[in-house]
């Protein structure tokens, strides 16, 4: 019934019966009404070791993938699959032309605020909108903020992606476990690197020099941050109306619509996310 033996038993033995639920698993031949199934608890202990051992296989595909100089993910914006070989990535001309834009504002010395000011200006779509315009990645469920609308986070993983200059850059993140969906930051002495595998877009020593820019500070995207139930329409709102505000008239404006909703001050999320 369940690949969590431990999450299915609390429910089966406590939950339901606490709050009088019937619990019906026609495949199993589960009844609650009709009585206790003594061999429901070992059947989702072999259910948890099925989806564990799954995992375990798909890591090690992943890995012997990774040796071979494949990517694991999907391509960034400026890439795409090769229709020849769809394990490789070719240039995406389109994309391609605006991580040249981003690097070439960096290189003039353009702060990553206003990269993404300019182009939240000139109507460039962010990465997600544009992979699903392309058909490279699927619709997403969850709602996007505006279909423009860049921050600094963004720009600056653009700026720091090694794929850019034709390396293979897998195993970036983990997970703990394959019941836990999270996915972490891997230290960089555990990342595997192939180098030269695709076209790149930029030069390696252009890349180089613009990491050095970023200096030794490292920057980290907030967690946690308490959302507005209102934030993402008043966003648009004042988008579509002020176009780029600078920082502090964000700030005053946002705090004068906390007063007038009487809802709790936060910080505006742009305040936050500057790099």
């Amino acid at each position: 019934m369940g690949r969590n033996y431990l999450e299915v038993g609390q429910l089966t033995e406590m939950t339901f019966p606490m709050h009088n639920v019937r619990l019906i698993a026609v495949n199993d031949g589960v009844d609650s009404e009709k009585g206790e199934d003594d061999f429901t608890p070992f059947r989702n202990i072999m259910n948890e070791w099925y989806a564990k051992d799954m995992s375990r296989k798909m890591r090690s595909t992943m890995r012997t993938k990774s040796k071979q100089g494949y990517a694991i993910g999907r391509p960034p914006l400026g890439y795409m699959y090769d229709t020849v070989n769809p394990k490789r990535w070719i240039i995406d001309p389109e994309g391609a032309e605006v991580i040249r834009k981003i690097y070439s504002l960096r290189q003039d010395g353009t702060s990553i605020n206003d990269i993404a000011k300019i182009l939240k200006r000139e109507k460039i779509l962010i990465p997600s909108i544009y992979a699903q315009r392309k058909g490279f990645k699927n619709p997403t469920k969850r709602a996007v903020r505006g279909e423009y609308l860049w921050d600094t986070s963004m720009v600056r993983k653009i700026l720091s992606n090694q794929s850019y200059v034709g390396d293979v850059v897998n195993f970036k993140t983990y997970s703990k476990s394959f019941k836990l969906k999270e996915r972490l930051d891997n230290p960089k002495e555990n990342w595997e690197i192939h180098e030269n595998m695709h076209d790149p877009i930029i030069e390696r020593s252009i890349w180089e020099d613009i990491q050095k820019s970023f200096g030794n500070t490292k920057y980290r995207k907030p967690k946690h941050i308490e959302k507005n139930m209102f934030q993402e329409h008043f966003d648009t709102f004042l988008c579509s109306i002020f176009g780029d505000l600078t920082c502090s008239s964000m700030q005053m404006v946002w705090v004068v619509f906390s007063l007038l909703t009487h809802s709790v001050f936060l910080p505006h999320p742009s305040l936050v996310s500057q790099g």
